[in-house]
């Protein structure tokens, strides 16, 4: 949705803006308010504040450095703010400060010393304080500088992002855009202005309904499916060497290897535990611009036909989608996750299309770093990808490719927070006679 003003309006009034696109925001829970302008970008989201206030608790959260709209409805000399609770675990209740005209309102201010803005943007722990507010049937507002480092990784935490102004972050999805909020435009000198100006009018564009764009997000899924199983069925079924395990053997690893793989006979030395190899598997610069940690969270199943089932079927949409065994409570569960990207915001447009084609649990699922994985085969030719991944896929293995920057795939099992996590499922494939090595996920998904 996006306000604009006509040319010739003497003046904008932000903060009837904002309330005039806060009346349309009454499914939201936690949003950002996002501009260049500190004082426009604190007026927007004081007007969004102001009217969803008259209906249910709402916090603005002040990351533009205490501006001068949101400081003066709280005059206070207390100088502890948002920069506490990310630095010393203060909680929210401790720096709220309610504003007097309205029993709904609160202001969390800044805090006196930020010491890593990048930081506090990119903490996982806006994703609780988001779920707190939805829970509560509240809303959580955050005005910052859209120039703001890592501004990207707050927005996908949260329901998305109001725009003030003419810039967009350069990562942020467009699905994650809630509405922009434009001034009036300087008019040209050539043009006078009218001797009766008009007030000023608010045009609002609502979006699409969810209704309407969830139709025509499955129309363009079943076409892609449907190209991918006719490129499937008709391109040749290469066959390439067996690539085996590397960067890992029997005995400990040099840490100045860099030369020739390692070749790991998994079944000469069945006690040997899970080993890292030195550079966890990134020889070369290539390699270590290509990792790709980002993934969403999805369902965990106690059995692990029930995460085989989950990736059958909806196989289609999870984008590199596997399963990993952890431990929960000493109790072996089975974790889905999906997807593999360099960045969160990657992550977070494959989420919005999950969430749009009602997967399993993906309302809940969270974008989290999941830098690990098993590798399975590397050098894949791609003519030979689809084969190879049916092949342990049908033996019930979560395997899945990555496309390399060489144009090859390297097949992988698992995606995991920790290298501890790898543990049972690399003692599955051992089991299974299959070879594997602990290595970062490099590559880009099909």
């Amino acid at each position: 949705m996006t306000v604009t003003a006509p040319l010739s309006a003497p003046e904008f009034d932000w903060e009837a803006a904002g309330r005039e696109l806060g009346s349309k925001l009454d499914r939201l829970h936690a949003l950002v308010v996002l501009g260049n302008n500190d004082t426009f970008t604190a007026q927007v989201a004081l007007g969004v504040a102001r009217q969803q206030a008259k209906r249910r608790r709402v916090a603005i959260g002040d990351l533009l450095g205490d501006s001068e709209p949101l400081r003066s409805l709280t005059p206070s000399d207390d100088h502890h703010g948002l920069a506490d609770v990310f630095d010393y675990g203060v909680s929210l209740d401790k720096i709220a400060r309610k504003v007097e005209d309205s029993d709904e309102l609160y202001v969390l201010p800044t805090g006196a010393f930020v010491s890593d803005q990048a930081e506090i943007l990119s903490n996982r722990r806006w994703t609780r304080l988001a779920a707190g507010f939805r829970k509560e049937g509240g809303l959580l507002i955050i005005a910052a500088n859209v120039e703001a480092p890592n501004i990207e990784s707050l927005v996908v935490q949260f329901d998305g992002a109001v725009l003030v102004g003419e810039l967009v972050p350069a990562r942020l999805p467009v699905s994650r855009v809630l509405g922009v909020i434009r001034g009036p435009r300087r008019a040209s000198r050539a043009i006078r202005a009218p001797i009766m100006p008009p007030r000023p009018q608010y045009i609002i564009k609502v979006p699409r309904s969810l209704r309407r764009l969830g139709a025509t997000v499955g129309v363009g899924l079943a076409a892609v499916i449907c190209a991918l199983g006719i490129w499937l069925a008709y391109r040749p079924l290469a066959a390439a060497a067996w690539a085996p395990g590397w960067l890992r053997g029997g005995a400990s690893v040099r840490a100045d290897a860099a030369g020739p793989l390692l070749r790991l006979d998994s079944l000469a030395a069945p006690d040997v535990e899970l080993r890292m190899a030195p550079g966890m598997g990134l020889l070369t610069k290539m390699d270590s611009a290509a990792i790709s940690p980002y993934g969403i969270g999805l369902v965990t199943f106690n059995t692990q036909a029930g995460a085989l089932l989950e990736l059958q079927r909806n196989g289609a949409s999870l984008r590199a989608g596997t399963f990993t065994p952890v431990l929960i409570r000493d109790t072996p569960w089975y974790r889905v996750v999906a997807g593999a990207y360099p960045d969160s915001a990657s992550a977070a447009a494959l989420l919005d299309t999950l969430r749009a084609r009602g997967t399993s649990d993906a309302g809940r699922a969270l974008i989290e770093k999941f830098p690990y994985a098993l590798l399975i085969e590397r050098d894949v030719p791609d003519s030979a990808v689809g084969s190879r991944v049916s092949v342990y896929q049908t033996r019930g293995l979560p395997v899945y490719a990555l496309l390399q920057n060489d144009g090859t795939a390297r097949v992988y099992a698992g995606a995991f927070k920790t290298p501890e996590e790898a543990t049972s499922l690399y003692d599955a494939l051992r089991s299974a006679r299959i070879p594997s090595s602990l290595v970062y996920r490099t590559g880009r998904v099909y």
